[in-house]
């Protein structure tokens, strides 16, 4: 069966234990509607691009709290494949969001410039008192 709109959320606790299931969220959500709504050049990508925003909320927005809840939804449309991660940090200033690549020997940076390179669009907004991490893939530049 193919889903022309398909859209999955959850909530999960600021925990690197989670990160497995998330990954598997995304395997079993591009299963279930089928290669044409998910193709499967998109699921390495978002996967991964998933992980690393959930390890920020995790270890810069949560400080590794891990009470701090993180919410993720997915959502599958006929032309893109979009994910929002949902935490409770200040979020990111335009300069990190569109930043240079981090220096060798920097040790933070890499998640949100890996996320760049993965994903087509990545954009960061508040709603209400939360910070959204929303990354976009468009299907004909994945294919």
């Amino acid at each position: 069966m193919v889903y022309r709109h398909f859209t999955v959320s959850v909530t999960i606790g600021s925990d690197t234990r989670y990160l497995s299931f998330l990954r598997d969220l995304v395997k079993s959500s591009a299963r279930l509607v089928g290669r044409k709504a998910f193709p499967r050049a998109l699921e390495r990508p978002l996967s991964l691009a998933l992980i690393e925003a959930v390890n920020n909320a995790i270890f810069h927005a949560h400080h590794g709290r891990r009470s701090e809840p993180i919410q993720v939804m997915m959502k599958i449309r006929p032309k893109w494949v979009a994910v929002e991660v949902e935490d409770s940090g200040r979020g990111l200033s335009r300069k990190k969001l569109k930043g240079r690549a981090p220096h060798e020997l920097e040790t933070h940076g890499r998640g949100l410039f890996l996320i760049r390179q993965l994903v087509d669009s990545v954009q960061s907004r508040r709603r209400e008192n939360r910070h959204v991490l929303k990354m976009m893939c468009w299907k004909k530049t994945h294919v």
